[in-house]
Protein backbone atom coordinates (compact mmCIF):
# COMPACT_ATOMS: atom_id res chain seq x y z
CA UNK A 1 0.00 0.00 0.00
CA UNK A 2 2.83 2.39 0.82
CA UNK A 3 4.53 1.81 -2.56
CA UNK A 4 1.26 2.43 -4.37
CA UNK A 5 0.84 5.76 -2.58
CA UNK A 6 4.23 7.15 -3.68
CA UNK A 7 3.26 8.01 -7.29
CA UNK A 8 0.02 9.60 -6.10
CA UNK A 9 1.83 11.77 -3.57
CA UNK A 10 4.43 12.72 -6.18
CA UNK A 11 1.73 13.82 -8.60
CA UNK A 12 0.07 15.89 -5.91
CA UNK A 13 3.35 17.54 -4.96
CA UNK A 14 4.14 18.41 -8.58
CA UNK A 15 0.64 19.83 -9.01
CA UNK A 16 1.12 21.99 -5.92
CA UNK A 17 4.46 23.29 -7.21
CA UNK A 18 2.99 24.08 -10.63
CA UNK A 19 0.10 25.93 -9.00
CA UNK A 20 2.57 28.22 -7.27
CA UNK A 21 4.60 29.10 -10.38
CA UNK A 22 4.32 32.49 -12.09
CA UNK A 23 2.74 30.73 -15.11
CA UNK A 24 -0.48 30.48 -13.12
CA UNK A 25 -2.06 33.97 -13.33
CA UNK A 26 -4.04 33.28 -10.16
CA UNK A 27 -1.34 31.66 -8.05
CA UNK A 28 -1.20 32.89 -4.44
CA UNK A 29 2.34 34.11 -5.04
CA UNK A 30 1.32 36.24 -8.02
CA UNK A 31 -1.80 37.64 -6.36
CA UNK A 32 0.31 38.62 -3.36
CA UNK A 33 2.75 40.38 -5.66
CA UNK A 34 -0.07 42.22 -7.46
CA UNK A 35 -1.55 43.32 -4.16
CA UNK A 36 1.85 44.64 -3.07
CA UNK A 37 1.79 46.87 -6.17
CA UNK A 38 -1.33 48.63 -4.89
CA UNK A 39 -4.06 50.01 -7.20
CA UNK A 40 -1.82 49.53 -10.24
CA UNK A 41 -1.57 45.80 -9.61
CA UNK A 42 -5.35 45.52 -9.28
CA UNK A 43 -5.92 47.42 -12.52
CA UNK A 44 -3.44 45.19 -14.33
CA UNK A 45 -5.29 42.07 -13.19
CA UNK A 46 -8.64 43.57 -14.22
CA UNK A 47 -7.28 44.51 -17.66
CA UNK A 48 -5.90 40.99 -18.15
CA UNK A 49 -9.35 39.53 -17.46
CA UNK A 50 -11.43 42.11 -19.32
CA UNK A 51 -12.79 39.62 -21.87
CA UNK A 52 -13.61 37.02 -19.22
CA UNK A 53 -15.44 39.58 -17.10
CA UNK A 54 -17.55 40.69 -20.07
CA UNK A 55 -18.98 37.18 -20.39
CA UNK A 56 -20.54 37.28 -16.93
CA UNK A 57 -21.15 34.30 -14.63
CA UNK A 58 -23.53 32.45 -16.96
CA UNK A 59 -21.34 32.46 -20.07
CA UNK A 60 -17.99 32.73 -18.30
CA UNK A 61 -18.54 29.80 -15.95
CA UNK A 62 -15.50 28.72 -13.95
CA UNK A 63 -13.21 31.13 -15.84
CA UNK A 64 -15.34 34.04 -14.70
CA UNK A 65 -15.50 32.77 -11.12
CA UNK A 66 -11.73 32.27 -10.97
CA UNK A 67 -11.07 35.76 -12.31
CA UNK A 68 -13.53 37.33 -9.89
CA UNK A 69 -12.02 35.50 -6.92
CA UNK A 70 -8.53 36.66 -7.91
CA UNK A 71 -9.66 40.27 -8.30
CA UNK A 72 -11.38 40.16 -4.91
CA UNK A 73 -8.18 38.86 -3.33
CA UNK A 74 -6.01 41.63 -4.76
CA UNK A 75 -8.58 44.35 -4.04
CA UNK A 76 -9.44 43.07 -0.52
CA UNK A 77 -13.12 43.51 -1.33
CA UNK A 78 -15.90 41.13 -2.28
CA UNK A 79 -17.43 42.07 -5.69
CA UNK A 80 -14.38 44.17 -6.57
CA UNK A 81 -14.82 43.16 -10.22
CA UNK A 82 -17.69 45.70 -10.22
CA UNK A 83 -16.19 48.50 -8.12
CA UNK A 84 -12.51 48.06 -9.14
CA UNK A 85 -11.48 49.68 -5.86
CA UNK A 86 -8.20 48.81 -4.15
CA UNK A 87 -8.43 48.81 -0.35
CA UNK A 88 -5.58 49.10 2.11
CA UNK A 89 -5.97 46.98 5.23
CA UNK A 90 -3.12 48.59 7.14
CA UNK A 91 -3.77 52.21 8.12
CA UNK A 92 -0.06 53.08 8.18
CA UNK A 93 0.25 51.90 4.59
CA UNK A 94 -2.81 53.95 3.67
CA UNK A 95 -1.28 57.02 5.31
CA UNK A 96 1.96 56.51 3.41
CA UNK A 97 0.04 56.28 0.12
CA UNK A 98 -2.02 59.35 1.05
CA UNK A 99 1.10 61.38 1.78
CA UNK A 100 2.73 60.27 -1.45
CA UNK A 101 -0.29 61.04 -3.65
CA UNK A 102 -1.56 64.09 -1.74
CA UNK A 103 -5.00 62.60 -1.14
CA UNK A 104 -7.20 62.16 1.94
CA UNK A 105 -8.14 58.69 3.19
CA UNK A 106 -11.67 57.33 3.05
CA UNK A 107 -11.76 54.64 5.73
CA UNK A 108 -14.70 52.25 6.07
CA UNK A 109 -15.33 50.70 9.48
CA UNK A 110 -17.74 47.78 9.41
CA UNK A 111 -18.84 44.63 11.21
CA UNK A 112 -17.32 41.58 9.59
CA UNK A 113 -14.94 41.79 6.65
CA UNK A 114 -15.43 43.57 3.34
CA UNK A 115 -13.82 40.69 1.42
CA UNK A 116 -16.39 38.12 2.56
CA UNK A 117 -20.01 37.61 1.57
CA UNK A 118 -21.55 37.87 5.05
CA UNK A 119 -20.34 41.26 6.20
CA UNK A 120 -22.88 43.63 7.79
CA UNK A 121 -25.91 44.62 5.71
CA UNK A 122 -24.78 48.20 5.09
CA UNK A 123 -21.40 47.11 3.75
CA UNK A 124 -23.13 44.65 1.41
CA UNK A 125 -25.20 47.52 0.05
CA UNK A 126 -22.04 49.59 -0.36
CA UNK A 127 -20.11 46.99 -2.35
CA UNK A 128 -23.00 45.83 -4.55
CA UNK A 129 -24.91 49.07 -5.14
CA UNK A 130 -23.15 52.23 -3.94
CA UNK A 131 -19.49 51.69 -4.87
CA UNK A 132 -20.18 50.45 -8.45
CA UNK A 133 -22.24 53.61 -9.17
CA UNK A 134 -20.10 55.37 -11.83
CA UNK A 135 -20.34 58.76 -10.12
CA UNK A 136 -19.38 57.37 -6.72
CA UNK A 137 -16.79 55.03 -8.15
CA UNK A 138 -14.75 57.63 -9.99
CA UNK A 139 -14.75 59.90 -6.94
CA UNK A 140 -13.53 57.17 -4.60
CA UNK A 141 -10.89 55.76 -6.95
CA UNK A 142 -9.47 59.07 -8.16
CA UNK A 143 -9.70 61.36 -5.14
CA UNK A 144 -9.22 59.11 -2.10
CA UNK A 145 -6.93 56.45 -0.69
CA UNK A 146 -9.26 53.64 0.35
CA UNK A 147 -8.96 51.72 3.63
CA UNK A 148 -11.22 49.43 5.62
CA UNK A 149 -11.08 47.86 9.06
CA UNK A 150 -13.38 45.58 11.04
CA UNK A 151 -15.00 46.66 14.29
CA UNK A 152 -15.87 43.06 15.28
CA UNK A 153 -17.34 39.93 13.70
CA UNK A 154 -20.83 40.33 12.34
CA UNK A 155 -23.58 38.26 14.05
CA UNK A 156 -24.99 35.58 11.75
CA UNK A 157 -28.24 33.72 12.36
CA UNK A 158 -29.32 30.49 10.65
CA UNK A 159 -33.01 29.61 10.56
CA UNK A 160 -33.74 25.89 10.18
CA UNK A 161 -37.24 25.33 8.73
CA UNK A 162 -37.16 21.67 9.76
CA UNK A 163 -37.67 20.29 6.25
CA UNK A 164 -34.12 20.53 4.96
CA UNK A 165 -34.33 24.21 4.13
CA UNK A 166 -32.25 26.80 6.01
CA UNK A 167 -31.89 30.54 5.73
CA UNK A 168 -28.69 32.37 6.72
CA UNK A 169 -28.66 36.10 7.42
CA UNK A 170 -26.69 38.68 9.34
CA UNK A 171 -28.37 40.55 12.18
CA UNK A 172 -27.68 44.04 13.55
CA UNK A 173 -24.47 45.96 12.96
CA UNK A 174 -23.64 49.27 11.34
CA UNK A 175 -20.82 50.84 9.37
CA UNK A 176 -19.32 54.29 8.86
CA UNK A 177 -17.00 56.06 6.41
CA UNK A 178 -14.32 58.25 7.99
CA UNK A 179 -12.52 60.98 6.07
CA UNK A 180 -8.95 61.21 7.35
CA UNK A 181 -6.04 63.38 6.31
CA UNK A 182 -2.70 61.86 5.30
CA UNK A 183 -1.69 61.71 8.97
CA UNK A 184 -4.82 59.76 9.93
CA UNK A 185 -6.45 62.78 11.60
CA UNK A 186 -10.27 62.64 11.38
CA UNK A 187 -11.87 65.40 9.33
CA UNK A 188 -15.43 64.09 9.04
CA UNK A 189 -17.46 60.88 9.19
CA UNK A 190 -20.53 59.63 7.32
CA UNK A 191 -22.47 57.19 9.51
CA UNK A 192 -24.52 54.38 8.04
CA UNK A 193 -26.35 54.22 4.74
CA UNK A 194 -26.40 57.09 2.22
CA UNK A 195 -27.93 57.53 -1.20
CA UNK A 196 -25.43 57.96 -4.03
CA UNK A 197 -26.32 61.64 -4.53
CA UNK A 198 -25.95 62.53 -0.86
CA UNK A 199 -22.80 60.43 -0.49
CA UNK A 200 -21.19 62.28 -3.41
CA UNK A 201 -22.21 65.64 -2.00
CA UNK A 202 -20.71 64.94 1.41
CA UNK A 203 -17.52 63.46 -0.02
CA UNK A 204 -16.98 66.52 -2.20
CA UNK A 205 -17.44 68.76 0.83
CA UNK A 206 -14.86 66.70 2.70
CA UNK A 207 -12.45 66.91 -0.22
CA UNK A 208 -12.68 70.69 -0.19
CA UNK A 209 -12.07 70.69 3.54
CA UNK A 210 -9.08 68.36 3.23
CA UNK A 211 -7.57 70.60 0.54
CA UNK A 212 -7.55 73.45 3.07
CA UNK A 213 -5.41 71.41 5.49
CA UNK A 214 -7.52 72.99 8.22
CA UNK A 215 -6.25 74.09 11.60
CA UNK A 216 -8.14 72.97 14.70
CA UNK A 217 -10.05 76.24 14.83
CA UNK A 218 -10.98 76.03 11.13
CA UNK A 219 -12.15 72.44 11.61
CA UNK A 220 -14.40 73.53 14.50
CA UNK A 221 -15.77 76.39 12.42
CA UNK A 222 -16.49 74.11 9.45
CA UNK A 223 -18.42 71.65 11.60
CA UNK A 224 -20.31 74.41 13.41
CA UNK A 225 -21.60 75.56 10.03
CA UNK A 226 -22.57 71.97 9.25
CA UNK A 227 -24.56 71.77 12.51
CA UNK A 228 -26.49 74.89 11.52
CA UNK A 229 -27.19 73.45 8.07
CA UNK A 230 -28.40 70.18 9.60
CA UNK A 231 -30.70 72.07 11.95
CA UNK A 232 -32.42 73.58 8.92
CA UNK A 233 -33.54 70.05 8.02
CA UNK A 234 -33.61 68.17 4.72
CA UNK A 235 -34.95 69.89 1.59
CA UNK A 236 -38.60 69.06 0.79
CA UNK A 237 -37.70 67.25 -2.44
CA UNK A 238 -35.40 64.90 -0.52
CA UNK A 239 -38.18 64.05 1.94
CA UNK A 240 -40.70 63.54 -0.85
CA UNK A 241 -38.51 61.09 -2.72
CA UNK A 242 -37.64 59.20 0.46
CA UNK A 243 -41.19 58.70 1.66
CA UNK A 244 -43.14 58.51 -1.60
CA UNK A 245 -40.77 57.08 -4.22
CA UNK A 246 -43.48 55.27 -6.18
CA UNK A 247 -45.57 58.44 -6.48
CA UNK A 248 -42.55 60.41 -7.65
CA UNK A 249 -41.55 57.68 -10.11
CA UNK A 250 -45.06 57.50 -11.60
CA UNK A 251 -45.23 61.29 -11.91
CA UNK A 252 -41.91 61.36 -13.73
CA UNK A 253 -42.97 58.52 -16.03
CA UNK A 254 -46.20 60.31 -16.92
CA UNK A 255 -44.33 63.48 -17.70
CA UNK A 256 -41.90 61.61 -19.94
CA UNK A 257 -44.43 59.45 -21.83
CA UNK A 258 -47.38 60.43 -23.94
CA UNK A 259 -50.93 59.20 -23.23
CA UNK A 260 -50.78 56.46 -25.88
CA UNK A 261 -47.62 55.02 -24.36
CA UNK A 262 -49.19 54.91 -20.92
CA UNK A 263 -52.35 53.18 -22.20
CA UNK A 264 -50.29 50.67 -24.17
CA UNK A 265 -48.24 49.91 -21.07
CA UNK A 266 -51.36 49.24 -19.01
CA UNK A 267 -52.84 46.99 -21.68
CA UNK A 268 -49.72 44.84 -21.96
CA UNK A 269 -50.52 42.76 -18.90
CA UNK A 270 -47.67 40.29 -19.38
CA UNK A 271 -45.27 43.23 -19.27
CA UNK A 272 -46.94 44.57 -16.14
CA UNK A 273 -46.69 41.20 -14.38
CA UNK A 274 -42.96 41.09 -15.02
CA UNK A 275 -42.05 44.71 -14.42
CA UNK A 276 -44.39 45.75 -11.61
CA UNK A 277 -42.84 43.48 -8.92
CA UNK A 278 -39.37 44.67 -9.91
CA UNK A 279 -40.49 48.30 -9.78
CA UNK A 280 -41.99 47.71 -6.34
CA UNK A 281 -38.72 46.18 -5.09
CA UNK A 282 -36.71 49.09 -6.48
CA UNK A 283 -39.16 51.59 -5.02
CA UNK A 284 -38.90 49.92 -1.61
CA UNK A 285 -35.10 50.01 -1.80
CA UNK A 286 -35.15 53.66 -2.86
CA UNK A 287 -37.50 54.51 -0.02
CA UNK A 288 -35.42 52.63 2.54
CA UNK A 289 -32.17 54.23 1.40
CA UNK A 290 -33.79 57.67 1.27
CA UNK A 291 -35.16 57.39 4.79
CA UNK A 292 -31.86 56.04 6.12
CA UNK A 293 -30.03 58.93 4.43
CA UNK A 294 -32.23 61.52 6.15
CA UNK A 295 -31.87 59.83 9.54
CA UNK A 296 -28.11 59.45 9.20
CA UNK A 297 -27.36 62.88 7.79
CA UNK A 298 -29.68 65.02 9.90
CA UNK A 299 -29.45 63.10 13.15
CA UNK A 300 -26.33 60.94 13.48
CA UNK A 301 -24.06 63.04 11.28
CA UNK A 302 -25.27 66.16 13.04
CA UNK A 303 -24.10 64.68 16.34
CA UNK A 304 -20.67 64.00 14.84
CA UNK A 305 -20.53 67.59 13.59
CA UNK A 306 -21.36 68.70 17.13
CA UNK A 307 -18.44 66.74 18.59
CA UNK A 308 -16.07 68.39 16.15
CA UNK A 309 -17.60 71.86 16.55
CA UNK A 310 -17.15 71.79 20.33
CA UNK A 311 -13.56 70.59 20.01
CA UNK A 312 -14.03 67.38 21.99
CA UNK A 313 -10.73 65.49 22.41
CA UNK A 314 -12.09 62.27 20.92
CA UNK A 315 -12.27 63.78 17.40
CA UNK A 316 -8.48 64.11 17.26
CA UNK A 317 -7.94 60.36 17.29
CA UNK A 318 -9.44 57.89 14.82
CA UNK A 319 -9.92 55.00 17.24
CA UNK A 320 -11.32 57.20 20.03
CA UNK A 321 -13.83 58.78 17.66
CA UNK A 322 -14.82 55.37 16.30
CA UNK A 323 -15.33 53.96 19.79
CA UNK A 324 -17.72 56.78 20.65
CA UNK A 325 -19.61 56.37 17.37
CA UNK A 326 -20.29 52.69 18.01
CA UNK A 327 -21.10 53.30 21.66
CA UNK A 328 -23.33 56.38 21.51
CA UNK A 329 -24.62 56.59 17.94
CA UNK A 330 -24.91 52.96 16.88
CA UNK A 331 -25.61 51.76 20.44
CA UNK A 332 -23.34 48.73 20.05
CA UNK A 333 -20.48 49.43 22.48
CA UNK A 334 -17.57 47.02 22.73
CA UNK A 335 -18.54 46.45 26.36
CA UNK A 336 -21.69 44.62 25.14
CA UNK A 337 -20.62 41.28 23.62
CA UNK A 338 -24.19 40.62 22.44
CA UNK A 339 -24.58 43.84 20.41
CA UNK A 340 -27.86 44.78 22.06
CA UNK A 341 -29.50 41.50 21.04
CA UNK A 342 -29.90 40.34 24.65
CA UNK A 343 -31.88 43.00 26.55
CA UNK A 344 -31.63 42.55 30.32
CA UNK A 345 -35.41 42.69 30.84
CA UNK A 346 -36.24 39.95 28.30
CA UNK A 347 -37.34 36.48 29.45
CA UNK A 348 -36.76 33.90 26.69
CA UNK A 349 -37.78 30.89 28.83
CA UNK A 350 -34.73 28.95 27.61
CA UNK A 351 -31.96 27.21 29.52
CA UNK A 352 -29.13 29.65 29.99
CA UNK A 353 -31.27 32.27 28.23
CA UNK A 354 -30.43 30.46 24.99
CA UNK A 355 -26.86 31.77 25.14
CA UNK A 356 -23.66 29.80 24.71
CA UNK A 357 -19.97 30.49 24.36
CA UNK A 358 -17.93 28.15 22.19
Amino acid sequence: MRRAMVPVLAVLMVAAVLAATPNDPYSPRRLKALRAEGPGGLQRLIDENAEVLKRGPDLGGSSWRNAVAAIDTVAAQRDAWASKIFWYRDLDQAKAAAAQEGKPILSLRLLGNLDTDLSCANSRFFRTTLYPDPRVNSLMREKFIMHWSSERPVPVVTVDFGDGRTMKRTVTGNSIHYVLDEHGRPLDALPGLYSAAEFIKRLNESLALAAEKPSDSRLREWHATAVANADAGPPPAMVQEAFAPEVVAVARAKAAAGPNARIAGLRTMSKVRVEDPLLRVLATLQSSVGQETIQNEYNLHRQIHQWFATGQPIVRDFESLNQRVYSELFLTPRSDPWLGLVPPDAYPALDGDGLARN
